[in-house]
């Protein structure tokens, strides 16, 4: 019999990370679905694997929450472990979750800027004075 003590430590939010990691990648899959895909009924051939692709890609919205619940709990936990181990202050908990979203966004600022350059600049397609 194992013993929650026994675990390694952070053992039991390893899955749950993986989970919030499939969570991520599904709804930037329903992403590039909606930018780069026909839909599902425009499609010349129907076939069992398409239809596949279509469903798992098309569960976006699903993933989103999924992605936040997670999120919130292993965040509430971590906030609860460092209280009861009297190390909680909102100077740390502010600065190591403004550090992961900044490191977060500014490697998906960068991606966007090398990877999604436009054909139109935004400037030209909005007109000018807009």
């Amino acid at each position: 019999m194992v013993r929650p003590n026994s675990l390694p430590k952070g053992s039991p939010s390893v899955h749950l990370d993986a989970l919030r990691g499939f969570a991520a990648l599904s709804v930037l899959l329903n992403h590039w679905r909606d930018a780069l895909f026909v839909d599902y009924p425009r499609l010349a051939h129907h076939n069992p694997l398409t239809a596949v692709a279509y469903l798992v890609a098309g569960l976006g919205h699903q993933w989103v929450i999924v992605f936040f619940v997670l999120s919130g709990y292993l965040v509430g936990g971590s906030v609860l472990r460092s209280v009861s181990a009297g190390r909680w202050s909102w100077r740390s908990y502010l600065l190591a979750r403004l550090t992961r979203l900044s490191l977060m966004s500014s490697s998906l600022m960068r991606f966007v800027k090398k990877e999604c350059r436009p054909s139109v600049h935004l400037d030209q397609a909005l007109g000018p004075g807009q």
